[in-house]
């Protein structure tokens, strides 16, 4: 840290009064500060091992919205006159655009079908519709590199999603670097 600097670390951070049973917590909490510039960088990152799978994404999606929702309550909200700057992003081993393509195509051909109407499987389909949009969503968000994040307020605000890919060391190990600076 610089002078006049004050850095925040978290791993897994749960605050005070949040059940730490099912709460989505992102793994890299950070928060850097300068009073004399007034400004303020944080960062939101999750590790995952690969990102390739529905699951994946929409958990990725959830931990950044509970990280970025918890940064602003009980950190940004009492810094009028700054400028912040955010950093979100996944640091992972793998990820492969044309596998979340695929499923991203997989759950739109679903969303088409139950759409016609007609067929049985169509019809019965249609349940799970809001279930369809909700997974292609999150998955477009990892394909486009943008999260778009709907706040308590009602509004949404995006975010450029950065990608960490980690390095193999040996055959069990892994590693990655990530600069926490303005």
């Amino acid at each position: 840290m610089r002078n006049g600097e004050k850095g925040y670390f978290s791993k897994e951070y749960i605050p005070d009064g949040m059940p730490k049973k099912g709460t989505k917590k992102p793994d890299i909490t950070a928060i850097v500060e300068s009073s004399t510039e007034r400004k303020v960088k944080w960062y939101i990152y999750d590790l995952k091992d690969t990102v390739i799978n529905t699951k994946t994404v929409l958990k990725l999606c959830s931990q950044w919205h509970s990280g970025i929702e918890h940064i602003k309550e009980q950190y940004l909200n009492g810094l009028d006159g700054y400028s912040i700057d955010s950093s979100l992003g996944v640091i992972t081993r793998y990820w492969s655009k044309n596998k979340l393509q695929e499923l991203k195509d997989g759950y739109m051909e679903k969303i088409n079908q139950a759409d016609r109407g007609g067929l049985l499987t169509a019809r019965k389909s249609r349940v799970n519709l809001d279930e369809y949009r909700q997974k292609a969503k999150a998955i477009q968000y990892i394909l486009d590199g943008i999260f778009i994040d709907d706040e308590i307020s009602g509004g949404q605000k995006s975010y450029d999603i950065h990608y960490v890919l980690m390095t193999t060391v040996d055959k069990i190990t892994y590693t990655a670097e990530m600069n926490i600076k303005f």
